[in-house]
């Protein structure tokens, strides 16, 4: 289900009565920072609000700042495509602006801090022991999680890191690269002949847009899985906790928050690269 981020004013602006299992996913942020999101309690039998951040004021701007530029984004992406669309009988379409070098180097400017935040994240969480041994079955699934969070999160960012120093610094063959290719990207890159800098810089865009797309998709769905575990716990009604705790379990939910919005500023400014590979003029 695809998660909305809506803006409130206070809390008692959210319905459950109105609520539908399409929006179980969405996100509310109040006029003070806090986000809050929805859960189907079993007992009762009814859908409730429950918080999961409450940011300080200055994180509160910045998420708020996050979903505005968010939002201004989308709509001016729609925009530009009604405006396409209009003009396509009659003009050429416009020159894009895009700079695919740019884009991939501010991403890899990136990675360093987003890997320092999930060690971050699964710092918080165990330093919070809202979770603790005794029961298996959520110690199961958290270490489980943690384990996604390594493999598919801080390694694959080492291994990003790697393949950008290769392909920047000591690539292999040509040869070896072209096997990567997919047939319409391959007839792109015969084109260009014995061209060689086309070639590896072709190579270069297609292979950095291929591995910071697929490990950023999946790092997000982990993170999703995630926030839906620790959002089974209400942790202000832990007695036990002390206030280290508590706040340690509040800090990593407004980290992965951040880091969800943070994803999809990646992913959203690679969208321009399959049209910008397709078109070997741009090469």
């Amino acid at each position: 289900m695809k998660q909305k981020i809506l803006r409130i004013t206070d809390i008692s602006e959210i319905d459950t009565s109105r609520v539908s299992v399409f929006d179980m996913n969405n996100r509310y942020i109040d006029s003070r920072g806090n986000i809050y999101g929805l859960k189907f309690n079993r007992l009762t039998k009814k859908i409730e609000v429950i918080k999961l951040i409450r940011t300080h004021t200055d994180e509160a701007q910045f998420v708020q700042h996050r979903i505005i530029q968010k939002k201004i984004k989308i709509q001016q992406i729609q925009e530009k495509e009604q405006s396409e669309w209009h003009n396509y009988d009659t003009e050429d379409i416009p020159a894009t602006a895009f700079n695919p070098r740019d884009a991939i180097e501010r991403i890899i400017s990136l990675i360093g801090p987003h890997r320092e935040r999930l060690k971050g994240i699964i710092m918080n969480i165990k330093n919070s022991n809202a979770f603790t041994r005794d029961n298996k079955t959520e110690s199961i699934e958290l270490d489980n999680i943690f384990r996604n969070l390594d493999i598919d999160g801080i390694q694959q960012f080492e291994k990003i890191e790697n393949y950008h120093r290769e392909l920047t610094g000591y690539p292999r063959s040509i040869t070896y690269y072209m096997a990567k290719l997919d047939p319409r990207s391959r007839d792109i890159v015969d084109s260009f002949g014995t061209e060689s800098d086309r070639v590896m810089r072709y190579i270069f865009f297609y292979e950095m847009n291929n591995s910071i797309t697929a490990m950023y998709r999946n790092l997000k769905k982990i993170l999703i899985n995630l926030t839906e575990f620790l959002s089974t716990k209400d942790i202000e009604s832990m007695k036990n906790l002390t206030s280290f705790e508590k706040q340690s379990f509040e800090d990593a939910n407004t980290s992965i928050e951040n880091t969800l919005l943070e994803i999809d500023d990646v992913l959203d400014s690679l969208l321009p690269m399959d049209d910008f590979l397709h078109d070997p003029e741009n090469l």
